[in-house]
């Protein structure tokens, strides 16, 4: 179950939220109506997910095959898979249960975001994405 949770639902689809959502605010930032990005963002989420989870038979584009493979070299860590190690769950499961030992970082992680949480890739790299 760990390797579910916290493993895959938090520590990777959560933390693969982030760039999304923040793509979104840039995207806003840069002109694009907030309310436009976000239901384009939403939709197009959608897509990639349902057919990489086989919810349908489309294929991806050639184009978006190259996007995607950009974007993974780009925003993720090529040992990614590593978080659902043992060693690397029983980290992240010490660090959900005593976060008062972490209290220093989370005031730091924690504080500057709108919606309360800030983005842990761009923490881990130290720099936007």
């Amino acid at each position: 179950m760990v390797i579910l949770e916290p493993a895959a639902a938090e520590v990777v689809a959560g933390s693969a939220a982030y760039p999304m959502k923040e793509a979104l605010d840039e995207a806003a930032k840069r002109g694009v109506s907030e309310e436009a990005a976000r239901a384009f963002m939403l939709g197009h989420i959608q897509i990639p997910l349902a057919i990489l989870f086989g919810e349908v038979s489309h294929q991806r584009s050639d184009a978006a095959k190259i996007a995607i493979e950009y974007g993974q070299h780009r925003i993720f860590r090529s040992d990614w898979k590593d978080v659902s190690k043992p060693v690397a769950i029983t980290e992240i499961a010490h660090k959900m249960l005593h976060p008062e030992e972490n209290a220093r970082i989370y005031r730091v992680c924690f504080s500057e975001q709108k919606i309360g949480v800030r983005n842990p890739v761009r923490r881990r790299y130290g720099k936007r994405i």
